[in-house]
């Protein structure tokens, strides 16, 4: 019987008479390992998988443009009062020319950037003032295109501040800015966290991402597995990095309270708040004589 089984087995094999293994005898092939397979993958669309990695690179290239902002001459938080105010002061402002003063000098600033900083900042003031004006578009047709030109002006000036404000300055100091409005520590502590955190999971995303991608031969007919999978992954990551990082406070003895650096004004911290004050006094004046024209 087993003479039989050993007879039908070398009728399916082949004798290579080329090869032959270490102690001189031939090696047998089976027949299918002399066969040319040839594979042709059916054809798939990967455009989430490359948009996601395309997203995430354009977010950490954001994140490594901050971390090499130079501090400037002003201070942060000086830059951050002033930033506030001017938002506050254009949105309440009811005189056009005010809106058109503050217009102006958005304008001014911008051409102070760098390439790089001066795209992004403009671009996104674009789109903001592009979305307020279309959801502004019924008030053309019913007579009230002044309104809609207003709230498009001041949505460029708000946009293009706070652009400005993030391009020109490191977010760890912006953080530690907010200090100064007397803001709770825990909330300091999650914006500090937060800003760390995209970093770090969108790093782990991306390589996921790409190990998706380069594994993918042929239709994939279960993408959303693969995207649960990279969405559980990075929640467990997440986790694990949080307790890592409390076990590291409490090694350190961080008890969750941000120490307040002394404010130490500059020459030109003085001359941008003596020019906020005159734009507020020009604010009240523009206001008080449009009123009383009304």
């Amino acid at each position: 019987m087993s003479e039989d089984i050993l007879a039908s087995q070398s009728n399916n094999l082949k004798m290579d008479p080329d090869r032959e293994n270490s102690a001189g005898d031939f090696v047998l092939l089976p027949d299918w390992m002399d066969r040319d397979i040839v594979y042709h993958p059916r054809k798939d669309r990967d455009g989430f998988v490359t948009k996601s990695v395309l997203k995430l690179l354009s977010v950490f290239s954001r994140f490594r443009q901050n971390s090499r902002v130079r501090e400037t001459r002003i201070s942060v938080w000086v830059k951050f009062v002033t930033v506030l105010t001017i938002i506050l002061l254009d949105a309440l402002a009811t005189n056009m020319f005010f809106v058109y003063i503050n217009l102006a000098l958005v304008l001014v600033l911008m051409v102070t950037l760098d390439s790089k900083s001066l795209k992004p900042v403009f671009f996104q003031a674009i789109i903001g003032t592009a979305i307020a004006f279309i959801i502004c578009a019924p008030a053309v047709f019913l007579g009230s295109g002044r309104s809609a030109i207003i709230i498009s002006s001041k949505v460029f000036v708000s946009v293009s501040l706070v652009g400005m404000l993030g391009y020109t300055s490191p977010w760890n100091e912006i953080t530690s800015s907010l200090k100064v409005f007397h803001l709770p520590d825990i909330m300091i502590l999650t914006f500090d966290l937060a800003l760390k955190y995209i970093l770090l999971l969108g790093d782990i995303c991306l390589n996921m991402l790409t190990a998706i991608r380069l594994r993918m031969v042929g239709k994939n007919e279960s993408k959303e597995s693969a995207l649960s999978g990279v969405l559980g992954n990075t929640f467990i990551r997440s986790r694990e990095m949080s307790k890592d990082m409390y076990d590291a406070m409490v090694c350190r003895g961080f008890e969750g309270q941000y120490i307040k650096k002394k404010l130490h004004l500059k020459k030109i911290d003085i001359v941008v708040f003596v020019f906020l004050a005159c734009l507020m006094a020009l604010f009240i004046y523009l206001e008080l004589d449009y009123a009383g024209s009304i």
